[in-house]
């Protein structure tokens, strides 16, 4: 009897022994499968933050295609600025260009812009030429648009901002 109780006793010894290793090599598993989730979440984790990383690139700096129009100013720089004489000038702006020059600097703190990110400011002599043009010719902003390479709402924003600027400034002198 004292055989069979021993062999017992070796068979639960075992049986136990069975179940410890069992037990470890579950935990042993489980540790794995957590470090191999661990990797994967890691690099997932990357592969997004460089995706993200990319797109902020394109975010920040599109391309600018839609609500930029590109216009021509070709009339006003060429043919205005370089082959109009005296007697063009008085003709379409109802003055000389002494007087417009002069005209320019006395409004020149009130309607100058600064150049944007965005797009460069239209110049001061073009800001008067276009009111005087408008006012000496009453032709539609859509013509006077075309001629100085601007767009409808700015030939109109220009004049009143223009119109305006020699009320508040040249209307106390004269």
């Amino acid at each position: 009897m004292e055989a069979l109780s021993a062999y017992t006793a070796l068979l639960v010894k075992r049986s136990r022994k069975r179940s410890y290793e069992a037990m470890l090599r579950r935990k042993r598993e489980a540790i794995r499968r957590r470090k191999q989730f661990a990797r994967r979440q890691t690099q997932q984790r990357l592969a997004f933050l460089l995706i993200m990383s990319v797109t902020a690139v394109h975010i920040h700096s599109p391309i600018r295609t839609v609500w930029s129009k590109e216009r021509s100013s070709y009339w006003w720089e060429q043919i205005v600025g370089r082959t109009f004489t005296s007697q063009d000038w008085l003709e379409n702006f109802r003055m000389s260009r002494a007087t417009f020059m002069y005209l320019c600097n006395e409004l020149r703190l009130a309607i100058e812009r600064d150049d944007t990110t965005m797009r460069k400011a239209i110049p001061t002599e073009q800001r008067d030429a276009l009111t005087l043009w408008f006012l000496a010719t009453n032709a539609d902003y859509r013509t006077i648009g075309h001629l100085f390479g601007v767009s409808k709402s700015t030939v109109c924003v220009i004049t009143k901002d223009v119109c305006a600027a020699i009320v508040r400034k040249l209307l106390v002198k004269y």
